[in-house]
């Protein structure tokens, strides 16, 4: 191979690494965005009257199978910090605006979205892996996937429960198999895979939009949906009410001081 071969392939591996370097700094930035998008959100509220009341509210952002041995900038498993505390974090802020606008609908509810996975099948909920520790390293990146759309789950039955009385319909929902870049983490093989079977992007928001802007999506609280648009069930793990009390307690503690 010539000189001019070796550079070239040099620089393809600077431009990989530099592009792997930005994505990290990206999602461990994301709980801090959110911090930030809530400062914004109490500025807004402070400062004008919202004439459209706000009754739908989609926790959609997450991530999938980043390396073990990335974390949250608070110290938090990537997947738990993200796809979990952050989205309860921020429904725990806009929760007192959800309320008022349920009150104002028309129908009498406002609706909290959770996008969950058909891999909180896979998923248990260890409290001893939620932040960085050797319980935590022993994973699997695909089992903590698993777990933090356990979370997402358990998070969404609490919702119902506690808010369901005062006019929240709160959702669980699995999208489907998407084309997006949420498996970038995912080897080659199974990639060439995912693109096979996998549907378009147009595809993902249509479970959403059932359940969080219809007439139908009223009658949903506490429910789970699965493609397309339809009632499907959960791992009974996702239905127990002492695990998703448990969670909400932790999630409560790990945001108190914020």
């Amino acid at each position: 191979m010539d000189r001019s071969s070796w550079m070239i392939g040099d620089r393809a591996r600077e431009r990989a690494l530099s592009a792997g370097a930005r994505r990290r700094r990206r999602e461990k930035a994301q709980a801090r965005e959110a911090r930030e998008s809530v400062r914004l959100w109490r500025a807004i509220q402070g400062s004008v009257i919202i004439m459209i009341p706000y009754t739908a509210h989609m926790s959609l952002s997450g991530v999938m199978t980043p390396p073990v041995e990335m974390l949250t900038d608070d110290g938090y498993d990537m997947q738990f910090g993200t796809n979990v505390l952050g989205h309860f974090y921020f429904t725990k802020i806009v929760m007192p605006a959800l309320l008022k606008g349920a009150a104002r609908s028309p129908d009498g509810t406002a609706r909290i979205v959770n996008t969950s996975s058909n891999g909180h099948w896979f998923g248990s909920m260890d409290y001893n892996t939620f932040k960085d520790s050797p319980a935590r390293r022993k994973r699997s990146a695909m089992s903590l996937y698993g777990q933090s759309k356990m979370g997402n789950v358990l998070f969404a039955a609490e919702v119902a429960r506690r808010y369901g009385d005062q006019g929240i319909v709160s959702t669980a929902l699995n999208p489907g198999g998407i084309k997006t870049e949420l498996g970038r983490y995912f080897n080659s093989f199974t990639q060439m895979i995912g693109n096979m079977v996998f549907h378009d992007v147009s595809f993902g928001a249509l479970t959403q939009l059932y359940a969080g802007t219809t007439a139908e999506g009223a009658n949903l609280n506490g429910k789970y949906l699965v493609p397309w648009a339809r009632i499907g069930n959960t791992h009974p793990d996702g239905q127990d009410p002492h695990q998703a009390s448990e969670l909400w307690n932790w999630l409560e503690e790990q945001v108190k001081d914020l």
